[in-house]
């Protein structure tokens, strides 16, 4: 069971309401029917996944 802890870990996740912590849960819970994934595995592909992004766009923003 997917906890307000669990979103915690990850820095991406930390600041969010219960709104966007409810919908991100509702997205994996779809998620999982296809792919057997813990929530917490699909929270840290999606932190990696968000790192990879700000450091291509800080590799770019460069001047």
């Amino acid at each position: 069971m997917a906890t307000y802890a669990d979103f915690k870990e990850f820095k991406h996740f930390d600041h969010l309401d219960q709104l966007d912590m409810l919908e991100i849960y509702l997205t994996w819970d779809k998620y999982k029917q296809y792919h057997k994934m813990e929530f917490k595995e699909y929270l840290k592909d999606c932190d990696d996944f968000l790192n990879e992004i700000e450091e291509q766009v800080r590799k770019e923003c460069i001047f």
